[in-house]
Formats: C-alpha cells, structure tokens, sequence
C-alpha cells in the first residue's frame, strides 16, 4: 500500500494544495511506512532530503483521524 493514501484525507489535501506534491520521496515513502506500522526507525536521507517530513508526516496523521487534544500534543 502506499505511504500516501495511508495518512489522513486532511493531510492528503494539505499535503497536495501547500506543499505542491503529488506523492511522497522515497524516504518519506519508507518511513512512513514504518512510523505507521509502529516500527522504530532510523531516517537518513541527505540536507533537503525529506527527512523533517518524514517523520512528521505520520505524527500529524494521527492526531487528525485520533482527533488528539491539544495538550496531547505539547
């Protein structure tokens, strides 16, 4: 399954409408993919690489379909 159409519809369209991107780096792709399944991961990708995104990408996913609080965020 692709890394993409596992976040949140939300993220899709912001990810789509702001950042301008059809689909995920092959990075983001793979530790998507892991971050997801519940797996620790190591990313190393080179500066500009997609590694902030990478990470963040399935952090801001959960919070949108776990409907989080916002202390749980802090």
């Amino acid at each position: 399954m692709e890394a993409f159409s596992r976040l949140s519809p939300a993220l899709q369209v912001q990810i789509v409408n702001a950042l301008g991107w059809r689909s995920l780096r092959p990075v983001q792709e793979q530790a998507t993919q892991a971050i997801l399944d519940g797996d620790n991961c190591v990313i190393l990708a080179p500066t500009a690489g997609g590694k902030t995104e990478a990470s963040l990408f399935p952090l801001l996913s959960k919070m949108d379909i776990g409907d989080w609080a916002p202390t749980s965020v802090l």
